[in-house]
């Protein structure tokens, strides 16, 4: 599982996930996409959506990476399980 505390710190998973979308490589769009989620008492990821927008297939591109993540630790609160609602940034940059 994912611990969602060092999640942003170590970000592998996104980096080896990414497939940049045909048409912002053509457009030559990079830039931040924030996306917001909810990780659920079981560790899994719903209710993901983006706060911002770069469009060329970017916001999209960013769910799917999310949709298809490993299951992260779940927040606690007194000991169990919460749903927990985040919010990270997912860095789009072309290779130069």
């Amino acid at each position: 599982m994912i611990n969602y505390l060092s999640f942003s710190a170590d970000p592998k998973y996104v980096s080896e996930s990414i497939r940049y979308p045909a048409p912002a490589r053509r457009m030559g769009v990079e830039g931040k996409i924030y996306v917001q989620f909810v990780v659920d008492k079981d560790g899994s990821i719903t209710d993901v959506t983006t706060v911002n927008s770069l469009g060329a297939g970017l916001e999209e591109e960013a769910i799917r990476i999310l949709k298809n993540a490993p299951p992260w630790t779940p927040g606690r609160q007194r000991g169990k399980p919460v749903k927990q609602r985040m919010v990270i940034p997912i860095f789009f940059k072309l290779a130069q």
